[in-house]
């Protein structure tokens, strides 16, 4: 019995040490029998992108998996099984590319990844920058027999927004113009590109807003001609005032467009001009409001002067005389003793006015004994104007007075 023990325990180590890497080979063999290697198309996302921070170029894809598969029962392995990620969580934005590790996960628990390929990928991490381009319209190719006008936009700036090397290349926004060959004048939405000095596309930059609405005239039989403009007034006035002089600067302006159109054309009319409420002259710029089919080859706005004045009109009233300077020992006879006044003003002045109260003045206190022709004068508040007085003077006698008598006041007669 002791030998068969001593047997046993006999360089027990040795024997341990048998029995574990006789089991550790066994494992061995059946991981490597159930790790594998297999071609995939895994895109690679990123993750953890930090807000305001954009994500330049493409990070390609996980071309080949290492992986484990637990229990090879049932499993079966496609690219659909994967998912690739790279975390931007610690990148820094600038403008130096980044290396970051590529993780490879499983949605299937019985499949364990061991590695993959490309472990790591180069990752460029910007900052978001946004700026304002001016809008380049560039029309297409004009059929044969066509003529074009000049584009409009809808708006003459956009906004670019991408990483700041790529919106430093950006120098507008172009709308490139087809041009029908029926003929048809363009007026739609066109989307807006963004492109360097040479017109060559900055691709990885958005454009807000991704459109512009844009107006050109297509010709079939272009022909032009140079009209009057006609300021088209609405609107009205303060009470009181009215409309004077309006003129337009330039007063003309050329025009285009097919012959059969434009044979109808004797004036252009501007955009309405609003009077509402004014009382003193002004200036405004304004565009035109051109027929179907019209265009100006000109400048696209005038300006017009509108002159604004007070409603003026006049009205007579009967005006006793009265004396300035008389003296005390004088006697004083007027040829007349009223006159007919006439007064300008607005009409809201004159209403004011009550004939009672209206008075003409002689000045006689320079006057001696005998006959004067005396001209009348009338003291009237601001914006009243004297139009006329008839007579525009009196005669006055004067005379002594006689010892012993009181002087009576100025008396009118023949």
């Amino acid at each position: 019995m002791n030998r068969v023990v001593g047997a046993i325990v006999y360089n027990w180590p040795l024997k341990l040490a048998a029995i574990a890497l006789a089991t550790l080979l066994y494992v061995g063999l059946i991981f490597s029998e159930n790790v594998q290697t297999r071609d995939v198309s895994i895109p690679i996302n990123a993750v953890g992108k930090s807000t305001g921070t954009i994500l330049i170029g493409e990070l390609g894809e996980v071309t080949n998996i290492r992986y484990f598969v637990a229990d090879q029962a049932n499993v079966t392995i496609t690219s659909a099984n994967f998912t690739a990620v790279v975390d931007l969580t610690q990148v820094q934005p600038g403008t130096a590319p980044q290396s970051v590790r590529v993780e490879v996960t499983s949605a299937d628990p019985r499949v364990q990844v061991q590695s993959a390929t490309p472990a790591f990928v180069s990752v460029h991490l910007e900052p978001v920058k946004t700026t304002d381009v001016s809008i380049d319209l560039a029309p297409g190719q004009v059929p044969d027999g066509l003529a074009i006008g000049d584009p409009q936009a809808s708006l003459e700036k956009a906004t670019v927004i991408g990483a700041a090397t790529d919106i430093a290349r950006v120098t507008a926004a172009r709308a490139n113009i087809p041009i029908d060959s029926s003929g048809i004048d363009v007026d739609r939405d066109i989307q807006l590109i963004p492109v360097d000095q040479l017109g060559e596309r900055v691709t990885g930059v958005d454009v807000e807003p991704a459109t512009v609405h844009v107006q050109m005239p297509v010709f079939k039989d272009r022909s032009t001609a140079t009209v009057p403009i006609t300021p088209a007034i609405v609107g009205s006035l303060a009470t009181g005032f009215e409309v004077g002089r309006i003129e337009a600067s330039p007063t003309t302006v050329s025009i285009a467009g097919d012959a059969a159109d434009l044979a109808n054309v004797v004036d252009v009319d501007t955009q309405p001009i609003t009077l509402d409420g004014r009382t003193a002259d002004f200036d405004v710029t304004v565009g035109f409001n051109l027929p179907q089919g019209i265009r100006t080859t000109g400048g696209e706005t005038v300006t017009v002067h509108v002159q604004i004045r007070a409603v003026n009109s006049s009205r007579n009233f009967s005006a006793g005389i009265v004396l300035a300077g008389a003296r005390a020992d004088r006697l004083y006879s007027l040829s007349a003793p009223e006159a007919l006044v006439t007064i300008g003003g607005s009409p809201a002045d004159l209403d004011r006015l009550n004939g009672a109260t209206i008075a003409l003045t002689a000045s006689v206190a320079d006057l001696g004994p005998g006959t004067h022709t005396v001209p009348l004068s009338i003291q009237l508040q601001a914006g009243l104007t004297v139009v006329a007085i008839s007579p525009a003077s009196v005669t006055v006698t004067v005379s002594e007075v006689p010892a012993g008598s009181a002087a009576p006041s100025a008396s009118g007669g023949g």
